[in-house]
Parts: C-alpha cells; structure tokens; sequence
C-alpha cells in the first residue's frame, strides 16, 4: 500500500478524483458504497469542485439520486457501474442476521472479528498508522466474503442471462421483465405496451 497526505480537504479530493480517472473504472464496489460514493460525490458538489465530479464518468455525468424502495441515496456514475457489496449481500443472504456491519458479516461468514475501533478518537489521537491498518483490514474481509459467497459472479452472471444492467439487478421486478421481454423477442411474440 502506498500512503498520501494532504495539507488540506480540497487537495485529497483532487488527488483522490485524478486517480480515479486513471485507473479508468468499469464496476466501483465496496461495503456500503450506497453511503460512500453520494457523500464523495455530494462532498465535491458543496466543495465547489463540479468539474472534478463531473469527470468522475467517462461521459462527465454524475448525479446523486434518492433510491426507488430504500431510505438511501445512490450515486450515479455514468458509464461506470457501482454496485454495493452490502446491499447485494443483504439479498442475496436468505436469513436475517443481527446486524449487516461488515464486522457482524465477517464473523457470521468468515469466523473473523475485526475488532472495533472508534475512527473519531484514533483520528484525535494522530493514530493514522492503525486507521490505515484497520482500513486495510476492512478491504481483505470485503474480498474474501466476495470469494466465498461469490456477490460479484451473481450480479455479472444475473445480468447476463437477463441482458440487463449489472446495476439493475438489485431491482428483481426490472430482471423478471427483462427476461420476459428477451423471451418473448426470442420466440416473436408480441407484447402489449403500457396504457
């Protein structure tokens, strides 16, 4: 891992947006990215760095809307796919747990306890060197739960078969008519339209 420090908000998010661009992106994913990416995206809007968050997409167009069915907002990056570790797993899960915190998940899935830090306090103490470790150790348990329960495989493989986008399938009524409608293109049948 390599480590950057900023003398001020403005600069991280300029370094942060001119690396995002260069790694050119086609999926973004993370553990409640559905938090994540509205608050960078709206972070650069009050910043007024509209040019910044606008090239976040390969076609400059990023918006932050208010999901259809949850009490959450999703960033939209066009030309990019975002899709949220949390959310997919929460679905994808069949049983309820306690809590869907990425500790609660790592221990139910992995028998692995990361422990709990109190960002706020470590930040005031200057403990930057156990934040990063304890950032570092977030990112193995998201991909090892990834390969266990293979999230990623089931969104690329759902939106295959549906022809649809990988981000719409966490909508499961936008994949059952996608598949209606490929069905009834294969075999010629005519659909009424909406009224």
């Amino acid at each position: 891992f390599i480590n950057y420090f900023f003398n001020n908000e403005i600069s991280m998010l300029k370094a942060f947006v001119s690396f995002f661009r260069t790694m050119s992106f086609d999926i973004v994913t993370a553990w409640n990215v559905n938090f994540d990416m509205p608050y960078l995206i709206n972070r650069l809007f009050s910043l007024n760095l509209h040019q910044e968050a606008s090239s976040l997409s390969p076609v400059n167009n990023v918006f932050v809307k208010k999901s259809l069915k949850e009490d959450v907002q999703d960033a939209v990056i066009r030309g990019i796919v975002i899709i949220d570790l949390l959310r997919t797993y929460r679905r994808l899960n069949g049983k309820e747990l306690r809590s869907f915190t990425l500790r609660n998940v790592a221990m139910h899935e992995l028998g692995i306890d990361k422990g709990l830090v109190n960002v706020q306090k470590e930040w005031e103490k200057d403990k930057i060197d156990d934040l990063l470790e304890y950032n570092r150790k977030d990112v193995e348990l998201i991909v090892k739960i990834n390969e266990k329960k293979k999230i990623l495989e089931f969104v690329i493989s759902v939106s295959d078969v549906s022809k649809g986008n990988m981000e719409d399938v966490k909508y499961y009524s936008r994949v059952s008519d996608f598949i209606c409608l490929l069905h009834a293109h294969n075999n010629r049948i005519a659909l009424p339209t909406k009224v």
